[in-house]
């Protein structure tokens, strides 16, 4: 069912460190030489990837009994799970005509949460193994730094009048992005890159009118403007959109994306290593709120339309 040789040139390809391959190869091999173990994967893939992918909850439930087994924490397994079916997908992405730039480009993304479960866990894997029904269904694409699949507008935000007299309705589609965790700067560059790709790819399906993207996140809440420098990357992210919606937050529950293990610390503990790091830092340790935003572009012949 899964080709080792296909998953160690997958590896390579999206950049895992050395260790993390040795770790890996080492588990395939492993599981190559125990029948029962090659099954519990086999039937693990073949649940989940036939005939399309479905909701993976089951298949990570068979791999946390599989790392049970094999005595090798769950994140560990629930990665190993996801390569060993990118094959299917590399094959799906083939029949499609999406070529396989498209479908490295997107399988990237392995590579951005095995590093966040090095940071946060201490080990290689991924702890939000749930989070890729999208890629492997086919309803989630990436595009240079960001990844789009379709969404539609909450009716909280019926009516909404854009800058240019557009009126967002309930129901209204939009592509909705996210930001993994590339160590990628967000420059203007690289951003508008990845706004053009994927407008260019999804067109069709506006009828010729502007794109319209949409985007729920922490990095959107407006009062971080207060305190991010002009020329800051994430404040000219943040002044793409048009912020209609925002909220504050309790907690600073994304304190992990920017200070990793560390989040669960005294704000004052916080590591201060980096700009980013030391900006929210100060931020939070003088009582200053977190929060999140919602905001729309509207994109057309690769400029954003105000």
């Amino acid at each position: 069912m899964y080709n080792t040789e296909f998953n160690k040139n997958l590896m390579k390809k999206i950049g895992f460190p050395a260790d993390a391959q040795y770790c890996f190869t080492k588990l395939f091999a492993a599981i190559d030489a125990n029948g029962e173990w090659t099954a519990d994967m086999e039937q693990a893939i073949q649940k989940y990837m036939f005939p399309m992918a479905e909701n993976n909850e089951e298949a990570l439930r068979r791999m946390n009994a599989l790392a049970e087994k094999m005595q090798k924490p769950k994140y560990t397994l629930h990665m190993a799970f996801l390569i060993c079916c990118a094959q299917i997908l590399h094959d799906r992405y083939i029949e499609k005509g999406y070529g396989e730039k498209l479908f490295y480009d997107h399988m990237v993304d392995l590579r951005c949460k095995l590093m966040e479960c090095r940071s946060c866990k201490g080990c290689w894997g991924t702890f939000v193994g749930s989070w890729y029904h999208g890629q492997y269904a086919l309803e989630r694409f990436q595009f240079d730094r960001f990844q789009f699949e379709w969404s539609e507008l909450s009716e909280k935000y019926d009516g909404t009048m854009l800058s240019n007299g557009r009126v967002l309705h309930t129901g209204d589609k939009y592509l909705n992005f996210h930001i993994p965790s590339m160590g990628v700067p967000l420059t203007d560059e690289i951003r508008f890159s990845s706004y053009a790709k994927a407008a260019e790819f999804f067109k069709d399906d506006f009828g010729g009118d502007p794109v319209l993207f949409g985007c729920s996140s922490w990095l959107l809440y407006g009062k971080y403007l207060d305190f991010l420098p002009e020329k800051f990357n994430l404040r000219k992210f943040i002044l793409d959109f048009e912020l209609i919606g925002q909220w504050e937050n309790k907690n600073f529950g994304d304190a992990w994306r920017i200070f990793d293990r560390f989040a669960d610390l005294p704000a004052e503990q916080w590591p201060r290593d980096t700009s980013l790091r030391r900006l929210f830092a100060e931020y939070v340790e003088a009582g200053n709120k977190t929060g999140g935003g919602f905001g729309v572009i509207q994109f057309d012949k690769g400029k954003i339309i105000r």
